[in-house]
């Protein structure tokens, strides 16, 4: 099942509505028909190695995000938190032990209040508009360059007793057969069209997003598999399928205007 928390407003965190933003990296997106998987071993620290689309050459600053919450047990938080981190590198080639990425760039800690669980829920954590992220970052870093990335994120939960990791709280993955290719972007882990996603199998308890997980903690389930993820940027250049999009929609606008005129 899933719900929409709009969660941007609560924390002072709406991008602003002047500052033109457009999606580098979309595998939250999904098709009609697919679903987001709730997996059967759930992980609170989940890892993407990924290749960002809609860029030039050079740096890409980075805005803000939207993703997806999945809840495996009925729970009522008193709060709940996700930590982000990003880095420069995913490493490719690497062997089994090595850490998978390098040079984190940027932590983010967002926190969302008193929040009731649902058994086998997901929640959308974001906005509908797709040039609007729900997460907006108040000081945007920026990727060196647009492939061989990675980003790992973290939940925790407050029962009562203090903010605590718990695999009840998780990132939704997405993925199977005939899955579609990501929106915008792809990943960069695994081989096509598979790809995949990396989880904690190796580290039992890790405290912090910014702890790399390890090469052998890859894992994808079929076609494009991914966790749900929107990246946005102030620096995005639009490829020619949305260029075309945005066309039909200026269009779209003008010919509304002159019919009103």
């Amino acid at each position: 099942m899933n719900r929409i928390i709009i969660i941007a407003a609560a924390l002072g965190a709406v991008a602003s509505a002047n500052a033109a933003q457009l999606a580098v990296f979309d595998s939250m997106t999904l098709q009609s028909g697919q679903n987001y998987i709730i997996p059967a071993t759930n992980h609170h620290l989940m890892g993407q190695a990924f290749n960002l689309g809609n860029t030039g050459a050079g740096s890409v600053s980075i805005n803000g995000m939207d993703t997806v919450l999945v809840s495996t047990a009925a729970v009522a938080y008193t709060n709940i938190t996700l930590e982000v981190t990003f880095f420069n590198n995913y490493n490719v080639g690497g062997t089994a032990a090595s850490n998978a990425f390098s040079n984190a760039l940027a932590t983010y800690t967002f926190s969302f209040g008193a929040f009731n669980a649902g058994l086998n829920n997901s929640y959308t954590i974001g906005t509908n508009d797709p040039n609007t992220p729900g997460l907006a970052f108040s000081t945007p870093f920026s990727f060196s360059g647009s492939t061989n990335l990675g980003v790992q994120m973290m939940w925790k939960g407050d029962t009562g007793t203090g903010l605590q990791i718990t695999n009840n709280l998780t990132t939704a993955i997405r993925g199977g057969t005939g899955y579609l290719p990501f929106t915008v972007g792809s990943g960069a882990s695994g081989a096509a069209p598979s790809f995949g996603y990396f989880r904690n199998a190796s580290i039992a308890n890790p405290t912090s997003s910014a702890n790399s997980l390890l090469i052998s903690d890859g894992r994808q389930i079929g076609d494009n598999s991914g966790l749900a993820l929107r990246l946005y940027s102030a620096d995005a250049v639009p490829e020619p399928a949305t260029m075309t999009i945005l066309g039909f929609g200026i269009a779209a606008l003008a010919a509304k205007k002159k019919k009103k005129n």
